[in-house]
C-alpha cells in the first residue's frame, strides 16, 4: 500500500472518495471506516505539524510555505537515501 500524504486535506480526502469510491457516507465513524479499508496510510502535514510528536511542533502559521521554511531551518536529525532506479 502507498501512503497518501496532504496538507490539511480533508476535503481533498472527501473528494477522493467521493470520486473513486462512491457517496461519502454522512456519519463519521462510517466514513472513517471505509476510508480506512482502502486508503490506510494518510498523513496530514498540517496536522503532524500541530500535534508535535516527532519533534516538529511548530506553532507559527502553517500554510505549507510556511511550515516547510520552518522545517528547512531545523538542524537535521536524520539523513534520506534514495534507494534503487
Amino acid at each position: 500500500k502507498v501512503p497518501l500524504v496532504v496538507h490539511n486535506g480533508l476535503l481533498d480526502v472527501l473528494h477522493v472518495f467521493d470520486k473513486f469510491v462512491g457517496d461519502v457516507p454522512t456519519r463519521p465513524a462510517v466514513f472513517g471506516e471505509a476510508w480506512v479499508s482502502r486508503f490506510p496510510f494518510l498523513f496530514d502535514t498540517r496536522h503532524i505539524a500541530q500535534d508535535g510528536r516527532y519533534g516538529l511542533k511548530y506553532d507559527g502559521r502553517l500554510e505549507l510555505n510556511e511550515l516547510h521554511r520552518h522545517l528547512c531551518g531545523l538542524p537535521h536529525r536524520s539523513r534520506a537515501e534514495r534507494v534503487g532506479p
